[in-house]
């Protein structure tokens, strides 16, 4: 997370802002938990489980779509066809 979603301070991976003192927490959990996601999904794929590496990357974008994870669902995606 590079902002604080309640104050737009730069954030610096503490689980408390450093200027509103708003809880970031939860928020680093689900960031993480969707890495996670998407270096499961490149194992999997890795591994010739194409079904279950898209399912994991449908995960990490659904808990932080960021450009990188789409492109690998995008990708997974393509595969399947």
């Amino acid at each position: 997370m590079d902002r604080c979603p309640v104050c737009r301070a730069r954030c610096r991976d503490q689980p408390v802002c450093h200027r509103c003192k708003a809880e970031l927490a939860p928020l680093l959990l689900i960031e993480v938990s969707a890495e996670r996601s998407a270096r499961r999904a490149l194992h999997e794929l890795a591994a010739g489980d194409i079904v279950a590496a898209a399912r994991a990357a449908a995960r990490a974008c659904s808990l932080h779509n960021t450009p990188f994870f789409e492109s690998l669902r995008t990708f997974i995606d393509s595969l399947e066809s």
